[in-house]
């Protein structure tokens, strides 16, 4: 079955999709056009809506309908984005030529606003490229990734092929005597508090755990939800109020996870937070960033 290189890749990223955690921004309708302001955004509160209530059907929210602000939230947000794009025929790409409706230097752009960027060159290369952006953009920590593919690439004739499976993912996995040492310091704590950033969205049964033991929860806005924010147990998010900081002086440990603990969230990083601080992160770059680590474990929470 012959068909053209952009109908593969649409079967491509819908048989890659089906078992992976992206979600369309606008339904194929298009039903929401009219509401829509942007990608959903984490940091947006609602009357009477309480995150993590229903985490699948979070009002579609966000800024604005500019690109770069569409890209750089869901980066921010650590969101599975797959961005396709794109561009003039290959003869004419790059050369400075002012060809018509050329995207001048299009990846440069997509490789600042974007987790990585990748460009199909052609036929034979297009689904390993597919299957490797997808792959990129959800391996922990997850976020948007650019795909370009010039427009006479589109048009190329491809078979069909029998696997469309999606590659495995790859992320970090946690050193276990690192992970037993965490656990004999957070059980030697008596009143110790759990923050979760965007990074713990896939542990929520770790939390549920966490939680039944009696450890509270405080989250950044890209945890929201992980816990629902009415359980008891839960402070939520956008905790820099000086009667927070005075709980936090009574704890006597905190674990962040998968947090980049950023300047709106910590009083440009001033917040006072609980000692031992210990973090968990799918990057190792985390550690001793913003706030000094007593402990650092390079893992993804999920």
């Amino acid at each position: 079955m012959k068909l053209t290189l952009l109908s593969l890749l649409g079967f491509g990223a819908v048989a890659l999709a089906q078992e992976s955690s992206f979600r369309p921004l606008l339904d194929p309708q298009l039903s929401q056009w009219e509401k829509w302001l942007g990608p959903v955004h984490r940091a947006y509160d609602l009357p009477g809506y309480v995150r993590g209530a229903k985490p699948k059907d979070d009002p579609v929210l966000g800024l604005n309908n500019d690109p770069l602000k569409v890209i750089t939230t869901r980066q921010v947000d650590g969101e599975t984005v797959l961005h396709i794009t794109g561009q003039v025929e290959l003869p004419y790409l790059d050369r400075n030529l002012a060809y018509i409706h050329e995207a001048r230097d299009q990846m440069s752009m997509m490789k600042s606003l974007c987790k990585s960027a990748w460009r199909i060159w052609d036929a034979q290369s297009a689904l390993g490229v597919l299957r490797a952006a997808v792959r990129d953009a959800m391996s922990a920590p997850a976020g948007p990734v650019g795909l370009e593919i010039p427009i006479d690439v589109q048009e190329m004739l491809v078979d069909l092929p029998d696997d469309l499976s999606p590659l495995p993912l790859t992320g970090a996995q946690p050193d276990a005597a690192a992970l037993d040492a965490l656990a004999a310091a957070l059980a030697r704590a008596r009143r110790p508090l759990l923050w979760l950033g965007g990074g713990a969205r896939g542990a929520s049964a770790a939390v549920q755990r966490l939680v039944a033991l009696g450890i509270g929860v405080v989250s950044s806005t890209q945890g929201r939800g992980i816990l629902r924010e009415d359980h008891p147990l839960s402070l939520g998010a956008f905790n820099i109020h000086a009667p927070v900081e005075a709980f936090y002086a009574s704890c006597d440990a905190m674990l962040v996870v998968g947090s980049k603990l950023r300047s709106n969230e910590t009083f440009k990083y001033r917040l006072r937070l609980p000692q031992p601080l210990y973090r968990i992160d799918a990057d190792p770059a985390q550690e001793g960033r913003n706030y000094a680590s007593s402990q650092f474990v390079c893992g993804d929470a999920a």
